[in-house]
């Protein structure tokens, strides 16, 4: 049977910023930080007839979703100013915290699940009459693996349980608050300063064009 090819997948990938705003429920001094993400969308060129619109349609649909992602994104930035994390950032604080346990309670849930297998394997393999003292070894074996599958099991269970138990009652806003405030000042500025910049900023533009637009003159002058 000859496969019959239907279309040709294209895949966007984008990334994008932008300038979110925040108030302290701390301090109320407001304060902006730069909030960065990436997306990615596909597009179809049905039988390979429009590729280049199937390009399009994968950048599109990838701007979509970014757009969407940056509107209701947000960041844990403590405020600059008292180093405060704000009450809708400390669930994001929760989530990051301790990912270690989980990434552990993974590789024990597998390592966990080969140690059974290779317990009821060693079980299965037992003679018909069962262990005698000529195959100690072997049920030394068996019974090691399946306390260790057991051990290794276990954690994988038990090690999500503490975590979130322990990260639930976990406030980022009782701990140090001037490395918080660090924390902030590298990630965001005042509102204040944010509009400062940016009146200093269009202050250089505007003399660097008219320097630019005076050279010009005098060279037609010549």
């Amino acid at each position: 049977m000859i496969p019959i090819p239907i279309g040709k997948k294209y895949t966007a990938t984008v990334t994008g910023s932008v300038m979110k705003g925040v108030v302290c429920e701390q301090c109320k001094l407001e304060y902006v930080y730069t909030l960065t993400r990436q997306a990615q969308g596909e597009g179809t060129s049905l039988l390979g007839l429009n590729d280049g619109g199937a390009e399009r349609r994968a950048s599109d649909a990838a701007n979509t979703v970014l757009k969407k992602i940056l509107d209701r994104a947000q960041d844990p930035v403590p405020c600059p100013g008292c180093g405060w994390y704000q009450e809708s950032m400390i669930a994001i604080v929760r989530r990051a915290r301790r990912g270690w346990m989980r990434r552990l309670a993974t590789v024990s849930g597998v390592l966990g699940f080969l140690a059974g297998c290779l317990a009821f394997a060693t079980f299965m393999s037992r003679p018909a009459s069962g262990w005698d003292a000529s195959h100690s070894q072997t049920e030394s074996v068996f019974v090691c693996l399946a306390i260790l599958s057991g051990l290794l099991l276990g954690s994988a269970i038990g090690l999500p349980l503490l975590r979130y138990y322990s990260c639930r009652q976990f406030d980022p806003n009782l701990e140090d608050v001037e490395l918080h405030k660090k924390l902030g000042q590298a990630r965001a500025i005042s509102v204040e300063e944010f509009l400062e910049r940016r009146k200093r900023e269009a202050s250089r533009v505007l003399a660097e064009n008219q320097a630019a637009l005076e050279t010009y003159h005098r060279g037609q002058g010549k």
